[in-house]
């Protein structure tokens, strides 16, 4: 990592979920940084949980689980809990999207058969199209059960079923915009003009911080004309850019890990952007 005083005397605004945002907060301020934590989503279950249900109950005919994020590991195992299953069964091959989903995933005794090179859902594609080239029809049929967020991209599943697999998308959580407390958005008005950076980790957290921007009266173009949006990977980046930042005011984060983002947060402030 660069410069171990880079974020030294630096505001940073954290806005993933409140549960998930403790360890790299810690990173942040062991690194300098002051930290302004805006959660600007929360993940809650989805307003119909018979999909997974279902589909843990009659898990040993997938061949395949692919896990795209940690909250959707989270989850998946905690509907295995509340079915009475205790642990996925040894014959189905899991894919992470990542190496921070795929610790996860080890956390519960899983090692993924599966980790693309290209952290995201394209990586992924890239992996299956091997795999359908290798065994030829052997994988026509296979059933893949993909536990994921309520709203995602389809990109994914789409190719999966081109192949001729038959793909279970199965919602496990959503996000949903968190609601701010008064003391929140009197901490992100007051820090307005101090702030040097707003870290991004999907496109619903940078969709949901312009929604509280919003609230605190705040112009977006007016927070960004002097902090930089440091994003996770290149689907975050496209969803800042749709929301109207400039791709001179966005830093991204060389892979989609919560450690590259910190990376990418000392280099900029170590030696500029």
């Amino acid at each position: 990592m660069s410069n171990s005083s880079s974020l030294a005397g630096k505001t940073i605004c954290v806005t993933r979920a409140e549960s998930q945002s403790g360890s790299f907060i810690g990173s942040l301020a062991a690194l300098g940084a002051r930290v302004l934590a805006i959660p600007a989503i929360e993940i809650v279950a989805p307003d119909d949980e018979t999909p997974i249900e279902s589909s843990i109950l009659s898990l040993d005919t997938y061949s395949w689980i692919i896990f795209t994020s940690i909250n959707a590991v989270e989850r998946f195992y905690y509907y295995l809990a509340t079915c009475g299953v205790a642990e996925i069964p040894h014959e189905i091959k899991c894919a992470c999207v990542g190496s921070s989903t795929a610790a996860a995933l080890a956390e519960h005794g899983v090692a993924p058969a599966l980790i693309p090179l290209d952290f995201k859902a394209e990586g992924l594609i890239e992996e299956f199209d091997k795999i359908a080239a290798e065994e030829g029809a052997e994988h026509v049929g296979q059933k893949v059960l993909m536990p994921r967020a309520l709203k995602a991209r389809e990109i994914l599943p789409d190719h999966l079923r081109e192949l001729g697999y038959h793909v279970d998308v199965v919602p496990v959580y959503q996000t949903v915009p968190a609601t701010l407390s008064a003391e929140e958005i009197d901490q992100l008005t007051a820090a307005n003009e101090s702030l040097d950076a707003v870290t991004f980790t999907s496109p619903s957290t940078a969709r949901n911080f312009f929604i509280a921007l919003e609230k605190a009266n705040i112009r977006p173009e007016e927070l960004f004309a002097h902090a930089y949006a440091v994003s996770i990977g290149a689907v975050t980046t496209k969803a800042l850019l749709d929301l109207g930042l400039s791709k001179k005011r966005v830093v991204e984060s060389a892979e989609s890990t919560t450690k590259s983002l910190l990376e990418a947060l000392t280099r900029l402030f170590a030696v500029g952007p």
